[in-house]
């Protein structure tokens, strides 16, 4: 059971953990009346829940029953991560332009610290994630980093999915991540802009290798996990 004032808060988080952490799959259905059963509430909570996740982006096809996690083709993940490329590469810039390179880059060493100690864990995956938003953020623009969250929710679910259980894949893109705010650091912003680039190229190689495994892990009706 979950506290009486916070029912779709905590449904909410919760739905949404499980799908970040795979114990619900890509493709799954989610049934309300299951999810009901799960927490013991009326369908109000659950249904105010399920609409946030779906805005999100973590839901699609929402219907009285339920609805379905968000599945993925190659196509469309690619399209994706060229746009976050793109719209990351602007962060740079901007994040030079309008705020102080020496707190941002203290900032992103930060970010890199907690990669590196965290590498095996679940919390890797959030400050890989805070590394790109520090840029977005200190753009002083809060439209263009709302932007940038609406699209990385679903790379974000993409890029968990094909690294959670790769070391290796982990610690290329720390490296990365350090070659980035080195020259970012030095006020070499054009590099920095290279750079990031080049990082968002190498995901390219990782989608495509990792789609055969993440399409047979999809589209199964499977119960919500207890």
């Amino acid at each position: 059971m979950i506290k009486k004032e916070t029912y779709s808060d905590q449904i909410y988080e919760q739905i949404r953990k499980d799908i970040l952490n795979q114990r619900i799959r890509l493709g799954q259905k989610l049934v309300n009346r299951q999810l009901q059963e799960r927490y013991g509430v009326s369908s109000t909570p659950v249904r105010d829940a399920v609409n946030r996740l779906y805005q999100d982006g973590f839901l699609v096809g929402i219907t009285k029953s339920g609805a379905k996690v968000v599945d993925f083709d190659c196509d469309y993940a690619l399209e994706h991560n060229e746009i976050i490329s793109l719209l990351s590469n602007h962060a740079v810039k901007m994040s030079a332009e309008r705020s102080n390179i020496d707190e941002v880059s203290a900032d992103l060493k930060r970010q890199i610290m907690l990669q590196k100690q965290y590498l095996d864990t679940e919390d890797y995956f959030t400050y890989d994630n805070e590394f790109h938003l520090t840029f977005f953020r200190s753009c002083k623009n809060k439209s263009f980093c709302d932007l940038y969250e609406r699209y990385n929710l679903r790379q974000e679910l993409l890029i968990r999915y094909i690294y959670m259980s790769n070391g290796k894949q982990k610690s290329l893109a720390i490296a990365q991540h350090e070659r980035i705010y080195e020259a970012y650091r030095k006020g070499d912003i054009e590099q920095a802009q290279a750079l990031m680039e080049n990082h968002y190229r190498t995901a390219v190689t990782d989608i495509q290798k990792g789609f055969p495994a993440l399409i047979s892990q999809s589209g199964h009706e499977t119960k919500i996990p207890p």
